[in-house]
């Protein structure tokens, strides 16, 4: 336990702030055994160790593997970590004054006790439980009970009867580990906290040990037989805390104690109630398919055993805020247990099929930013409800607004009004813009950060502000005293907007095909403008609400589908026409443009934008006149390869729509998914683009996404990774002796000459690499992303130069190399 000793001394020095501390101990050839036998330290029995036994006559040696994960409690409980035991002290010593280096000292055993006590600032009359070495040698266990008893059951200031010391030593179950010996005694430890019960102790085949004190009854010590439950001491008004020991030695005169109390009881949040978000997304990820299929096989296997107390969303945030996640994804939206099992047995179909994500490198994402047209006339947005860092942007995006004069638009986005209720153009606009800015926001708190940008019509607003080219405050100032010169110089309903499923030539023929047939005095066909072009067939027209009623009136008898906008305003008409002048002369006084961060795709002018004097006054009054044509821009942006078909599109907006036009646009686009939609539950929507980004390759910050609910949510114990497992035994052909065996031993660099043959003689041609040095032969694989990379590399121990390293080191005539 010297290792977890330091540890913990790490973490209290504030050297680490997570220590994984452990043992590893495998048996693979009886050198080790025949030493220790002719050492007599072994038993000659058949039994693991026969601890505290009057016949124990050495230990019985244990394979093993063991590791701790160990935090400061304030950290642990602050990461939401489930906690199994706290260590409240720790410490080490030698036995300077034992008879020989392999026997323990009871007075030093005694002295490191009380100091590590000390240090804890517990009571040993407090400790109910104390895991002991317990070799199972006559020497060792008397030593070692003695110097126990000193301090937890002395003679003196005896324990009350309702407070007995057990004893216990986890050897007799599992053998002697070794070097994993004490992790192992301290997980038995944690494993009866948690089950609140005292294993019997079963070394004890016959006699106890004849050295021991005859008066451990009369101490209140006790050596459990059978289960024994775990008593909490009782104290006024409370219920004090299990307090356990590790008591622990090596063979070269260390001691090593350690203080431990149960886990601190984790009170119920019972603030808010349940999670708000309905819709989970769960994670399973692997390094391979065969090892994503095993992942999922026992993912369910856990679900049928544990059916009524698993948790859907303590379950996503298990699968993905405390995994580490792999190429191989499956990751899906679930509002339920039984869709998740549908969900995941489906997945098992489709593995054959997968390519791992990421292999390539981050995927390029793009934001693109939705026009007024998806707008709602008042909207209830859960993020601002249930997300304090957009609640907290939306409110300083409204403290910019007011100060600058604007009316507060808050109450157009937190469900202060119905969904149907008419705010005003300002408030209208600065809520769809600064929800924007907020959702934008939002999304690179979760590490989904755009690589390029577009914006449709007001949408350029939001667009220009993430992409680094205006400020917040200016931004806000552009979209206020847009909106409040509309509603100064140009009459709300006078225009109207109309969106077309159809082409602008199929739209132009049918409106003057449908004129002509009529009779003579049947006026020109009407004069409208064109508005946006935003798909192959996805057009919207602008013009007085006469022509624009007459012109749908048209379509619509020709078989096309058209659907008014519910806008006050006709914008990229000539309507706005009264306000250009004034608005370019505000914007030019007032607003700073400054070099795009991102490529900004321009629907104005159907171009990307990379420079810094594109972007101005008069382009923002152009913008406002001028037809959008989006698919120019997109088809453009392709075709400059700043996006693909692999760029991930996400919707900036509060309904998709510019998303169903992307996919029109070049129908080999990977994904294009929303933030929100229309009427949908929200986190139903974020939830699934969520699932299909982090399937994508897109890195999540999935602690970021469930911190706002965190308090609410519990790590579940889910089953462990599912190896590709091989044989990787190291098996033995040695002879016993030093040399095991090997014949080449002693033959020195000449095995090895500069004939390129390696110590066995046979021929070796080396693995063509970039790098060759004398230790490293090949570089295997390398993989580099955004945040990191992967580099393998191999050694050939029989390489010549690595060999000539090596030889070097000689004992008895054997190139020996230390570890």
């Amino acid at each position: 336990t010297r290792h977890l000793q330091l540890a913990c001394q790490a973490l209290w020095n504030g050297v680490v702030d997570t220590a994984v501390a452990g043992g590893v101990n495998v048996l693979t050839n009886p050198d080790g055994f025949a030493g220790l036998c002719h050492g007599h330290f072994l038993t000659k029995g058949h039994n693991a160790c026969k601890t505290w036994d009057a016949t124990a006559d050495g230990y019985c040696r244990a394979d093993g593997v063991g590791s701790l994960v160990i935090k400061r409690l304030e950290d642990a409980e602050a990461d939401n970590d489930n906690i199994l035991g706290v260590i409240l002290g720790a410490g080490t010593n030698h036995s300077a004054e034992a008879v020989s280096i392999t026997h323990p000292h009871a007075g030093h055993q005694a002295f490191l006790s009380r100091q590590v006590l000390r240090q804890a600032g517990v009571d040993p009359l407090d400790v109910s439980y104390v895991e002991l070495h317990g070799t199972g040698t006559q020497a060792g266990d008397h030593e070692e009970m003695q110097g126990i008893l000193d301090v937890y059951a002395p003679p003196t200031r005896r324990r009350a009867a309702d407070n007995p010391l057990h004893i216990g030593a986890v050897k007799a179950n599992v053998g002697h580990g070794e070097s994993v010996a004490g992790t192992t005694a301290l997980i038995k430890v944690l494993i009866m906290f948690q089950k609140r019960a005292i294993p019997p102790h079963i070394g004890i085949k016959g006699d106890i040990n004849p050295n021991f004190p005859k008066d451990l009854a009369r101490r209140n010590l006790h050596i459990p037989t059978a289960m024994t439950s775990w008593q909490q001491q009782q104290q006024p008004g409370q219920e004090k805390k299990r307090l356990a020991v590790v008591n622990n030695f090596g063979a070269a005169g260390g001691n090593t104690t350690m203080v431990l109390e149960e886990a601190p009881v984790r009170r119920p949040f019972l603030e808010d109630g349940r999670d708000p978000r309905q819709t989970h997304v769960v994670s399973v990820s692997a390094k391979t398919k065969s090892s994503l299929a095993g992942n999922i096989e026992r993912l369910l296997g856990y679900l049928d055993l544990h059916p009524d107390d698993t948790d859907l969303a303590d379950l996503a945030y298990t699968t993905t805020a405390r995994r580490h996640h792999h190429g191989y994804r499956a990751a899906m939206a679930v509002s339920n247990m039984a869709d998740l099992r549908k969900q995941l047995s489906a997945q098992l179909g489709k593995i054959d099929v997968m390519k791992p994500a990421g292999k390539s490198g981050p995927p390029t994402v793009a934001f693109t930013f939705t026009g007024q047209g998806a707008s709602h006339k008042s909207m209830n947005l859960a993020l601002y409800h249930d997300v304090p860092s957009f609640r907290d942007h939306m409110q300083n995006l409204d403290s910019l607004a007011q100060g600058q004069g604007f009316p507060t638009f808050l109450p157009a986005v937190d469900g202060s009004y119905p969904a149907d209720h008419e705010h005003s153009a300002v408030v209208t606009q600065l809520a769809l813009v600064c929800s924007e800015i907020a959702t934008a926001r939002y999304w690179c708190s979760l590490g989904v950060k755009p690589d390029v940008v577009v914006g449709h019509s007001l949408g350029e607003y939001a667009a220009m502000h993430v992409a680094g080219v205006t400020s917040a405050s200016d931004t806000i100032f552009m979209v206020g005293r847009r909106a409040q010169l509309l509603q100064e110089k140009c009459k709300p309903g006078s225009h109207s907007m109309v969106a077309v499923r159809a082409s602008l030539e199929q739209i132009r023929q049918t409106v003057s095909v449908s004129a002509s047939v009529s009779d003579a005095e049947t006026p020109p066909p009407p004069r409208f403008a064109v508005a946006c072009i935003n798909g192959p067939s996805d057009t919207v027209l602008s013009g007085t609400r006469a022509t624009i009623d007459e012109v749908s009136s048209r379509l619509e008898a020709a078989g096309f589908r058209c659907t008014k906008l519910d806008v006050a305003f006709a914008f990229h008409s000539e309507q706005t026409d009264a306000i250009l002048d004034d608005f370019e002369d505000a914007v030019k006084t007032t607003v700073s443009f400054h070099e795009p961060k991102l490529p900004v795709i321009s629907p104005l002018l159907g171009k990307v934008v990379f420079d810094g004097k594109t972007l101005h006054a008069n382009y923002v009054r152009r913008a406002t006149r001028e037809p959008v044509d989006f698919i120019s821009a997109i088809q453009t942006a392709r075709n400059m390869s700043t996006i693909g078909d692999e760029t991930l599109w996400i919707e900036i907006g509060p309904h998709t729509v510019c998303a169903n036009f992307i996919k029109k646009i070049l129908p080999s686009t990977r994904l294009a998914l929303p933030s929100m939609r229309r009427d949908a539950d929200n986190w139903k929507t974020v939830s699934e683009t969520l699932a299909a980004l982090h399937t994508a390759g897109v890195d999540i910050c999935w602690n970021e996404f469930h911190g706002p609910f965190e308090r609410r949510l519990r790590l579940l114990p889910l089953p462990a990774y599912s190896w590709n497992d091989k044989n990787y035994w190291v098996q033995y052909n040695g002879d016993w002796c030093l040399t095991k065996g090997n014949t080449f031993y002693g033959r020195g660099a000449q095995g090895v000459g500069g004939d390129g043959k390696g110590a066995g003689g046979a021929s070796r041609t080396p693995a063509a690499s970039s790098l060759c040095t004398s230790t490293v032969q090949c570089i295997v694989e390398e993989r580099f992303d955004g945040a990191g990379g992967t580099v393998v590399m191999q050694s050939d121990l029989m390489h010549p130069e690595f060999y000539a390293a090596a030889d070097g080191h000689r004992m008895n005539d054997c190139a020996v190399v230390t570890s």
